[in-house]
């Protein structure tokens, strides 16, 4: 079963260990976008993914292409003008009581103009599942479009269809809510931080008791919220499953809720439980956070010995 996503895709520049963007004399290449982060994570797990972007025909479009394929990704593009720019952003990592700093400079990328007659649609038909978020929405009124156009249309032909909440800042939260409840009728699976539930939709309550409003509200199939260094929390039928993480060194932050969001994207597919989706999920987002670069490295083998040392964790604490 193939797993097709859609979303824009920049050039990561990230300072060298804890540097400031101000004074470092360098910057490390990534790629980074919320739904190609998620397809690479998921592809890790043997899942085919395709993704499905618009960049320009230019050294800098052909370097995102190149990576994500190097990364098992099935990188279905839309070649723009190579006089057209290219999203990037520019990333340092804190170190307390500074904190990370993002500077988001997507805005008039080439994808920002992509209308969905632009897009082979026909990747849907037959998918096992189709992903996109509010973070690509946020770029422009036509990705506003685009992005409803496909979950509506996966959505018609019976794919199931997964939306990640996180608007990735580019969007205020009043903005974000307005638009992003429009399309819950055509969602499936809800993906999102805990905190961007409280921020974009204005709920309150524990995780579970905002991943078990918001299903019942929506209807979802599944909600999955991911609370950081804590765990995350899925809701199912009814039943809200919990998880907290293992402890470990963050190396670089910027791709762990991706990380998650695939692996829940891989393993509903697949037609895992409820409770393994979020052990795998809460274990992807761990191992992504010790490793430099928004992309996920993690196989099967690294997921399973995480969750071996979660499930130890979690009985020394019930004893």
């Amino acid at each position: 079963m193939t797993l097709v996503t859609f979303g824009e895709a920049s050039l990561h520049l990230a300072a060298p260990d804890r540097e400031r963007l101000v004074t470092a004399d360098g910057l490390r290449v990534h790629v980074d976008g919320a739904e190609s982060n998620a397809a690479v994570a998921a592809a890790r797990l043997g899942v085919e993914s395709v993704w499905l972007s618009k960049l320009p025909d230019s050294p800098l479009g052909r370097r995102i292409a190149g990576t994500l394929r190097g990364h098992g990704l099935d990188a279905d593009v839309v070649w723009a003008d190579g006089g057209e720019r290219q999203g990037v952003r520019y990333f340092e990592r804190g170190s307390d009581p500074r904190p990370d700093v993002t500077v988001d400079d997507a805005a008039g990328a080439a994808v920002t103009r992509l209308a969905p007659e632009d897009l082979s649609v026909d990747r849907l038909r037959g998918a096992g599942a189709f992903y996109t978020t509010a973070a690509t929405m946020a770029l422009s009124r036509d990705l506003v479009r685009t992005c409803a156009t496909l979950l509506a249309t996966a959505s018609n032909a019976g794919v199931r269809t997964a939306f990640g909440l996180g608007p990735r800042g580019r969007w205020s939260p009043e903005a974000a809510r307005e638009t992003v409840r429009d399309l819950f009728s055509d969602v499936d699976v809800l993906v999102a931080r805990e905190s961007d539930v409280r921020a974009v939709l204005g709920r309150d309550g524990t995780a579970r008791e905002l991943a078990h409003a918001l299903a019942t509200a929506h209807d979802f199939e599944r909600v999955a919220l991911t609370r950081g260094d804590r765990g995350g929390v899925l809701w199912e039928d009814a039943t809200c499953h919990q998880r907290a993480a293992t402890e470990t060194r963050v190396v670089d932050p910027t791709g762990a809720a991706d990380a998650f969001a695939g692996v829940v994207l891989a393993r509903t597919m697949a037609g895992a439980g409820a409770a393994e989706t979020l052990a795998d999920a809460v274990a992807a987002e761990t191992l992504a956070r010790t490793v430099p670069g928004p992309l996920s490295t993690a196989t099967a083998a690294d997921i399973a010995e995480v969750v071996a040392r979660m499930d130890d964790e979690r009985d020394r604490r019930s004893q």
